[in-house]
């Protein structure tokens, strides 16, 4: 769908995705059990402000090695890969841009999963990737790199959109029927 030099331009988005998830891997696994054990103990809130504060926690760093590496994005590029590929620095900060926001919403992953909802994780999924494969089949060959990068973020926003307000109105029922029953 894209020209050979922005496929190789994409090929260095993954690379630098690959490595980012080298840090949230961890972080999903670590959260997951200790979230059930939290479920477990019907500590609904403790679910639900760990998960908001991990937001939160994560945008900082997040937002600022993207910002650190948007601005020596002059520096890095070529000296890890090439110069040409500075040809595409604008795709590359819009992508570290993308990436640093989906991974300020990585702890809604292991939270979503922990609340039972697999088989609407399975329809998020199925569309989020369709969404994903239809948009670059309409826009990789007419903008190229930025066709897969809006793809990239409609799956990204299509995820959390959908994730997030399932999560918190979950939440907020547990903790209405926990309260209902201790009063």
């Amino acid at each position: 769908m894209v020209s050979v030099e922005a496929a190789g331009a994409y090929r260095v988005i993954k690379q630098i995705a690959t490595i980012s998830t080298k840090v949230t891997g961890p972080l999903n696994q670590v959260l997951y059990p200790e979230i059930n054990s939290l479920l477990a103990v019907k500590a609904f809130e403790k679910v639900k402000a760990a998960m908001l504060k991990l937001i939160v926690l994560l945008a900082f760093p997040s937002l600022f090695v993207v910002l650190l590496a948007s601005i020596t994005i002059d520096y890095w590029v070529p000296a890890i890969f090439t110069n040409e590929l500075l040809s595409y620095k604008w795709q590359i900060i819009t992508f570290l841009i993308i990436h640093a926001v989906a991974t300020v919403f990585t702890p809604i992953h292991p939270v979503f999963l922990a609340l039972g909802y697999i088989k609407k994780l399975f329809y998020i999924t199925l569309v989020s990737n369709i969404v994903l494969c239809v948009t670059i089949v309409l826009f990789g060959s007419k903008v190229e790199l930025w066709g897969v990068l809006l793809a990239i973020f409609l799956q990204y926003l299509l995820t959390v959109t959908w994730k997030l307000p399932l999560i918190l109105k979950k939440l907020r029922q547990e903790v209405n029927e926990s309260t209902a029953l201790h009063t």
